[in-house]
């Protein structure tokens, strides 16, 4: 029986660009807080590679609404708008 070395092996998720791993966080955070667990999505988040994108900025202000963090949450949608030039 051979040993399997799993340094060795590439998982799919290792092919997937930077962009397509933020998308799958970001799904992730969603459905975590559409299931009230808070924690873990603010966890997710730190996963995220481009913190810069409106994506973000939303997610990280929704994880903070429903950790009742309303100071932080104003400044990720502060953000949020300035990117759009709408502030």
């Amino acid at each position: 029986m051979d040993v399997i070395d799993y340094k060795k092996i590439k998982t799919t998720d290792e092919k997937l660009s930077s962009k397509e791993n933020d998308l799958i966080f970001f799904e992730l955070i969603d459905f975590l807080l559409d299931r009230s667990v808070f924690g873990i999505a603010d966890l997710a988040l730190d996963y995220i590679q481009d913190k810069s994108t409106q994506r973000y900025l939303l997610a990280e202000a929704k994880v903070r609404i429903f950790q009742k963090r309303y100071v932080e949450a104003t400044n990720s949608l502060k953000k949020l708008l300035a990117s759009n030039g709408t502030e």
